[in-house]
């Protein structure tokens, strides 16, 4: 990653230092598309490229995989004693609740979750006491149901979304599918991937 240092003036410089005082995934914008941005423990620099707001959008109106994000996503329901243990990383919803249709989507400005005795929350704050890399939050999937985020994978599911337990599951009679299932075990090596793309533009600019 290049960039004229004689483009870099006063006020750059002068930005990048305060982001020391911020929060972790606070950024400034430099010249040439490239982002300086605060991590948990370090500043990084990076191109404009990973903060572009994803405006995609998809509706899922039945079982069946579709891609969004530059992610494939696999949508079906199973009862909840078919789940295999190696699908632990997907995530797991009522089927009752999260009917079709409802929307696949990236994160928007304004977006907030609920937390049970606390309310709604601002997803950038959820994010901020996760410790979520700011590079890593707009590629983030977010599961809509009427206007409301029901899921963000691998995060959060919301309370009213939660299926019920496999033991009240054993104690009925019917074959009844209770567990919808939204797969999507590439988010892990892409985000992976992406730490290790932003490793080595920190040591091009040692």
């Amino acid at each position: 990653m290049k960039m004229p240092i004689s483009k870099i003036g006063f006020i750059h410089i002068e930005n990048i230092e305060k982001l020391f005082e911020l929060k972790s995934g606070s950024f400034v914008v430099l010249p040439e598309g490239i982002i300086a941005g605060k991590t948990a423990s370090s500043i990084v620099f990076t191109r404009k490229s990973y903060f572009e707001k994803e405006k995609e959008k998809i509706t899922v109106k039945k079982e069946g995989e579709y891609s969004i994000l530059g992610k494939e996503v696999k949508v079906y329901k199973k009862k909840l004693c078919e789940l295999d243990e190696k699908f632990k990383e997907g995530m797991i919803f009522s089927a009752q609740k999260l009917t079709f249709p409802f929307v696949l989507r990236g994160r928007r400005e304004g977006d907030r979750i609920f937390i049970p005795r606390l309310g709604y929350k601002k997803l950038k704050k959820f994010f901020q006491e996760k410790e979520i890399p700011f590079y890593q939050r707009e590629k983030l999937l977010i599961i809509e149901k009427e206007n409301k985020i029901v899921g963000i994978f691998g995060l959060y599911i919301h309370p009213e979304y939660e299926p019920k337990s496999l033991e009240e599951e054993i104690r009925k009679t019917t074959n009844e599918k209770t567990a919808l299932e939204v797969e999507l075990r590439e988010i892990q090596k892409q985000l992976s991937k992406k730490l290790e793309e932003i490793e080595e533009l920190k040591k091009e600019n040692k």
